[in-house]
């Protein structure tokens, strides 16, 4: 009998495994055995409320990773505070020394700290090389060295979120990670489960943007009313965006096992 200890899955697996898995056997997930966390697909640990989970949870560490069409790769490493996506396998391609700018399509200096659109240019494939090619994922870049010791340029990078999904709300751009940050910070008083409800094509968005949220377990209905200010404050403070948050019962959005959707796109 094999006794894995390693996870390889999407962040969505992961936490549908945390809730379903002592509902099923009344034990603890931790008792899978599992020490190491590779978790990919879609945003995750680069939000601290959501990384602790996760730990936590399975008593092991989390590490994401990102493959670009078999281009490169680029992986975390293991420094206690999560430091981006350090750059590897190099003589493969050219990414995050490439960027542009989100609007204008310009290049941009890539420096500790800028935001732009990635240009993949493949160095070794011969059939159908890939030439300064818009993958539409947005990133952010450090330059600085990282406490791991890493060798090589030093790039790392977080992954915001993709181009397509940005909104704007009163002319203020938003991702829907940065809106999902502010609601797993309020775990266990909510479930880390949301959507954002559009009642009109994207990426205009006529404010407030309407977040629908689960209410953790145990949660008394009458703290809610509180609870739903409480974020909408710290959704402007953060992103100067009007919001409404609508709570709605643990389990409600369900859980899937791939990649958790991000909107509920009532206009269609």
């Amino acid at each position: 009998m094999t006794r894995p200890n390693v996870l390889m899955s999407t962040p969505s697996f992961a936490e549908a495994l945390i809730e379903t898995y002592p509902r099923l056997t009344g034990n603890p997930v931790s008792d899978i055995g599992i020490k190491k966390l590779l978790l990919s697909g879609e945003p995750g640990v680069g939000i601290p409320s959501i990384r602790k989970r996760m730990e936590e949870a399975f008593g092991g560490k989390w590490n994401d990773y990102l493959m670009i069409n078999s281009e490169g790769f680029s992986g975390s490493c293991m420094a206690e505070e999560y430091q981006g996506l350090h750059e590897v396998a190099l003589d493969l391609s050219i990414w995050i020394e490439d960027l542009i700018d989100l609007d204008t399509h310009q290049p941009i200096e890539v420096k500790n700290g800028a935001v732009g659109e990635g240009l993949i240019t493949s160095l070794d494939r011969e059939g159908l090389p890939l030439i300064k090619y818009r993958l539409g994922d947005v990133i952010q870049v450090f330059t600085h060295p990282c406490g791991c010791g890493y060798p090589g340029p030093g790039y790392r990078i977080k992954h915001l979120g993709r181009l397509s999904d940005r909104l704007f709300v009163e002319g203020i751009s938003v991702f829907p990670i940065a809106v999902r940050d502010i609601i797993t910070s309020f775990i266990p008083r909510v479930t880390g489960a949301m959507r954002i409800v559009l009642t009109e094509p994207p990426p205009k968005v006529t404010p407030p943007l309407k977040v629908k949220v689960e209410y953790g377990f145990g949660r008394e209905t009458s703290q809610l009313s509180a609870l739903a200010k409480e974020i909408e404050q710290r959704m402007f403070q953060l992103y100067r965006v009007q919001s409404k948050v609508e709570f709605v019962p643990p389990e409600a959005l369900g859980r899937v096992t791939k990649k958790t959707p991000i909107f509920e796109e009532k206009y269609k």
